[in-house]
């Protein structure tokens, strides 16, 4: 498997700084269809009823701070057993769902490449995902499914509307307002081994290339500060996180599972 490396020249850095997480939650204080019960002795969260459906509710601020902390250096299998629960379905469960019904789609149709595009089983898997996540608008073989999210951190405990609780307040995690604003604009180009963006375009560093056999492979990366902090000496750190999206192409796109190497160049200032 061949092994790129994506530069990414971001302005995020590991800072001293305060802050908060009011640009990507949206609290709301209505709590009508709350169905509130007490917490079990020292339970941090909790699996509640609110306006008929599952979600997860969290003791309290501090609490929830350090949950996001301490998920930093944990697998994603890890964090969705946490939170894993009776009646519960975390927007990163329905995705592995997405991810394994639309790769056994790909498969299928490209063991027979004679048989008719498959064009109804693209049109239904959209149509049942479309309300929790979001689709490629360039490219017509490019079906896989992305979180609205503004952050995957908060997949394995919001649930398919989009939220959880702090206490008794609603919470709605932020969520892309556009396709545009996730996707970017479209590239179709592709170079032979070769980056077809600047580093520095839409902070955004992409990578597409070709294999020796065909395959059209992309890499993706989205450079972020994490969510929560951590005190260490008396000063306030944040850390950096990096998303990616990883697929290959022979006829349909499908998710790659590749090793990606990053170059961080890293600045900014301490407060």
């Amino acid at each position: 498997m061949d092994k790129k490396t994506v530069l990414l020249a971001s302005a995020c850095t590991l800072l001293m700084i305060s802050c908060s997480n009011d640009s990507e939650l949206i609290n709301v204080a209505e709590t009508t269809g709350l169905q509130t019960k007490a917490f079990v002795g020292e339970a941090d969260f909790q699996i509640v009823d609110y306006a008929g459906d599952k979600c997860i509710q969290f003791k309290n601020d501090s609490v929830f701070n350090a949950m996001l902390w301490e998920m930093n250096d944990m697998s994603e299998e890890e964090i969705n057993n946490i939170f894993s629960g009776v009646g519960f379905v975390s927007q990163w469960q329905l995705m592995q769902e997405a991810d394994q019904e639309q790769e056994l789609i790909v498969d299928n149709y490209e063991k027979d490449l004679s048989q008719p595009w498959p064009a109804h089983q693209i049109k239904e898997f959209k149509q049942k995902y479309d309300d929790v996540f979001m689709f490629e608008p360039y490219d017509s073989t490019d079906f896989i499914a992305h979180y609205k999210l503004k952050g995957s951190t908060y997949s394995p405990f919001v649930n398919r509307q989009g939220l959880f609780l702090i206490g008794d307040s609603v919470v709605h995690a932020s969520v892309y307002e556009s396709l545009e604003e996730y996707f970017g604009p479209g590239i179709s180009l592709y170079g032979d081994d070769m980056s077809t963006s600047e580093a520095t375009s839409t902070n955004k560093a992409e990578v597409k290339y070709t294999k020796s056999d065909g395959t059209f492979v992309k890499v993706r990366a989205m450079p972020a500060l994490e969510d929560g902090t951590m005190w260490i000496a008396g000063k306030e750190y944040k850390k950096v996180k990096c998303e990616l999206l990883s697929q290959r192409k022979k006829v349909l796109w499908k998710r790659h599972h590749a090793s990606v190497h990053f170059r961080y160049q890293l600045k900014g200032s301490g407060l």
